[in-house]
């Protein structure tokens, strides 16, 4: 898969929440809300990796994040593509994708790295597309820092 590729329906991709957006552990809405300077969701495509299970992916997802980010406590979320796109789609009319984003540098490689576009940001949609996309979760998995 190639840079802008889009990210199969059937597939799923995660999102970091950091402590701040979870509720007893469960990320709230903030959390999935995009601003005016960065109207992209940041994900990882839980498939691309290719790994045997969740868990192993989780934990792979986890390697890159810590190589680019402060990771503190938080969560991962998981979601399924094709339910994201499709509750945009029926409740706001926005015409989202996920697409493959791969980021690379000199101190990191996150191959697994996607973006969720083509949200258009105003308040009151950003506040929508963050409930819609909290009421998808599939599943988290808690996050702590490295020991």
């Amino acid at each position: 898969m190639a840079k802008g590729d889009l990210v199969p329906r059937e597939d799923h991709v995660s999102v970091y929440c950091k402590a701040t957006s979870l509720d007893n552990g469960i990320p709230q809405a903030p959390a999935f809300t995009v601003t005016e300077t960065n109207q992209e969701l940041s994900t990882n495509w839980i498939e691309f990796l290719g790994v045997a299970n969740r868990e192993a992916a989780i934990v792979e997802i986890l390697r890159c994040l810590r190589s680019k980010l402060r990771i503190r406590r938080g969560a991962l979320a998981v979601f399924n593509v094709g339910s994201v796109i499709d509750s945009l789609q029926a409740h706001l009319a926005l015409r989202a994708w996920i697409e493959h984003d791969p980021e690379h540098t000199d101190r990191y490689h996150d191959p697994s790295h996607a973006v969720l576009a083509g949200i258009p940001f105003d308040i009151p949609t950003a506040n929508a597309v963050g409930e819609l996309i909290a009421a998808r979760i599939l599943e988290t998995h808690p996050v702590t820092p490295e020991a």
